[in-house]
Order: C-alpha cells, then sequence, then structure tokens
C-alpha cells in the first residue's frame, strides 16, 4: 500500500491528498487507498449488450414504423443529458453502478413470427441471444443482455437480470425495467396487494412524480408512440439502494442512530447527494429495519412533494405470490414544509419528527425517539 505522509511536496500540490483527506473528514496521516475509500471510487461497471431485432413475420396488430436511428437511440440509452439510462442510474446509485451499453445493429429474427412469440418474455431473449450467437455476436465480458423487439408490441419488460423493450415503451418504464437488470427488485407498500406503492421509489409505481425531459434533436423526426414519452421518473429509494448495494450500506452515508438518546440527525437530499453524503438513517427493530430518508426538488427528483420518507426492510407480511426476498415497504412520509415540526410514526417502534430544514432545503434534521 502506497502511503503518503505530510512531506513538503504533497503540502504544495494544487489539490493536495491532506485536503481531500482533510474534506473527507481523515486525521492528518492519510494512506491514499483510504483517501479513495472515503471519497467513492466504487463505482462498478455493468457492461450490456443490446440486441435490436424485428421480426421474421410480423402480427396483423402491429404498430409498424421506423427503427429509430442510432443516434435517437443513444438519447436514450447512454447521452450526457441528464436523463437517459446511464445518466438515470447513475445518479439513483451515487455513482456506484455504471451502465455501459454495447449497441447491436438492427437484424433479423430469422424464422421466428411475432405471432406466438412476442408474449414469452424469456423465450423473446433466449431466441434473440441465439440468433445474435449466429450472427456472430460475442458476449465476451457481458454482463446483462436487453433486448429490443420490433415493431411494437410485445410483453415487455424485464426477466431473469435481462429486459425486453420496444418502441412503443416510455422514459419512466424504462427506468424501472432497467432497474431491474441492475439488480434491485420491486417496491412495496400499503395499498391494494402491496407491490408497486412506494411514491417515492423509481421500483414503485412508473410514472409517478416524474418530471418532463425536453424533445433532444436525435428525436425531430422520429416516431414516438406513447404521447407521455419524454419524463424521467423519480430517483430509486435510498432505502433500496441500501437494500440491495453493499458498498452503499457499508458507506458512511448510513447512519445507525442509537434510539435511546433521542438522537438529532442531519440528512443530505437525496437527489443532489454525493456517496458518503449522510442520507439514509437505519434504525433496527425486533422485526426488521426501519429507514428515514430526506426527498427534495433536485435532479432525478426534481417533480416530487418534499418530504422526510420512511421506509421498512422486513417488517411487513407478503402476499405469497410475490417472489421477493424482505423488499423495501414505504412506511409513509413526514412533510417538508413552511410550517414545524412536523412527524411520523411506525407502530409503536419509531417516531420520526422533522424540526428543522436549510434555507436552501439541501437538509433537514430530525429527531429520532421511541415513542
Amino acid at each position: 500500500m502506497l502511503s503518503v505522509r505530510l512531506s513538503k511536496a504533497v503540502r504544495s500540490l494544487p489539490i493536495s491528498v491532506r485536503t481531500l483527506g482533510r474534506e473527507a473528514g481523515l486525521p492528518g496521516q492519510v494512506s491514499v487507498r483510504e483517501l479513495l475509500r472515503r471519497t467513492g471510487t466504487h463505482t462498478r461497471p455493468l457492461n450490456v449488450k443490446v440486441l435490436r431485432y424485428t421480426w421474421a413475420t410480423n402480427a396483423p396488430d402491429a404498430n409498424v414504423h421506423p427503427v429509430w436511428p442510432d443516434a435517437a437511440l443513444g438519447e436514450v440509452l447512454h447521452a450526457a443529458n441528464g436523463w437517459s439510462m446511464l445518466d438515470f442510474w447513475s445518479a439513483s446509485t451515487l455513482r456506484l453502478r455504471e451502465l455501459r451499453f454495447s449497441v447491436e445493429p438492427w437484424r433479423v429474427l430469422t424464422g421466428i413470427s411475432q405471432v406466438g412469440n412476442r408474449d414469452d418474455r424469456g423465450g423473446m431473449v433466449n431466441q434473440t441471444r441465439a440468433q445474435a450467437e449466429r450472427d456472430g455476436v460475442s458476449f465476451d465480458g457481458v454482463d446483462r443482455v436487453v433486448v429490443f423487439m420490433h415493431p411494437p408490441p410485445c410483453n415487455s419488460g424485464a426477466i431473469g437480470g435481462a429486459a425486453v423493450l420496444d418502441q412503443g415503451g416510455f422514459l419512466s418504464f424504462y427506468d424501472h425495467e432497467i432497474g431491474h437488470v441492475i439488480g434491485f427488485e420491486h417496491a412495496f407498500g400499503p395499498c391494494g396487494d402491496y407491490v408497486y406503492h412506494d411514491d417515492y421509489s423509481v421500483m414503485g409505481f412508473t410514472g409517478v412524480q416524474d418530471r418532463a425531459v425536453p424533445t433532444p434533436p436525435a428525436f425531430v423526426g422520429v416516431t414516438v408512440i406513447s404521447p407521455g414519452f419524454f419524463r424521467s421518473d423519480r430517483n430509486l429509494s435510498p432505502a433500496a439502494l441500501y437494500r440491495y448495494v453493499p458498498e452503499f450500506a457499508e458507506s458512511s452515508s448510513v447512519l445507525r442512530p442509537d434510539l435511546s438518546t433521542s438522537p438529532r440527525v442531519r440528512l443530505a437530499a437525496f437527489g443532489q447527494a454525493n456517496l458518503h453524503d449522510p442520507v439514509l438513517a437505519v434504525v433496527p427493530t425486533s422485526q426488521g429495519e426501519i429507514t428515514v430518508e430526506y426527498r427534495a426538488r433536485f435532479g432525478q427528483d426534481a417533480a416530487i412533494q418534499p418530504a422526510v420518507v420512511v421506509h421498512s426492510i422486513g417488517r411487513r407480511p407478503m402476499l405469497a405470490w410475490h417472489g421477493e426476498q424482505n423488499p423495501v415497504w414505504y412506511e409513509g412520509t413526514a412533510s417538508v414544509g413552511t410550517s414545524l415540526p412536523t412527524e411520523y410514526a411506525v407502530d409503536t417502534v419509531l417516531k420520526v419528527q422533522v424540526v428543522a430544514v436549510t434555507p436552501d432545503r439541501r437538509y433537514v434534521e430530525v429527531v429520532l425517539t421511541d415513542p
């Protein structure tokens, strides 16, 4: 391990290890490895092969229209526009995950008709992958596969770490399904049959608290079926990031307050936070964990209702048909408006009281107590 001591040379650097270490809350004598660990170098690339195939024979009700130009699909997948799948999920995971798309040209799914095959999501993945291998496509180093079928409709969505999409979709739908491709499961909550009911997670219902994004020039003159196509969804919840990404759960962004002291906790708005900012408080209980986060109108969360949001993990019973293991469960919110304090209680286990918000809305302070 290379250690950097506070030599004259180091002290003279324009941006010195000493300064960076101080910003990261480290003592004066610091190793490069520890500095990098604390300042966020854990981005994990996820190599995604995008296969594009047209049916050999279209169904009578197929929505036949031209395939999107490469530049248009590039805006959806990886452009630096603030809402592409790459940008959305980089922000939603605090840059702990980075999607790297490799897009294949349009080809024909030889001998396969849309009729009788378009409802079999797993079959479409298997058929296109087999065809791609026959077409000479290499899958070396590929972590995930996303299939674009044309023309719509088909049974689009994620399955087993892969996904099938088509041009009948829309941004917030793609956001959600790519979330599954990365490894995030559905969010749950108190309404109906529980699944999807999380107003503060992209892994809940799509199109809830979403935001309009500008139509890029690459889409001028391009056929878009969905009238609400250019609307990007709200962030993943930090609770889900904690549940499914160990690097986040082990980071200093996760606070573990002691309820016996009725702690006053400062939380950063997730939409503008960086790794190691305080974004999630986790409270263990006799039945699962309860998490507390702050969401305000920044970044991907630009259209949400600001609130301190409470989730639980492993606390609520699941319906038998759902296969998720200890998913994130949306409990409720305490509002963050002009009138404080506000509060929200989970049963008789935890009371969350919002007592302060900074003028720029970037931070709140909450008091956590055992009621």
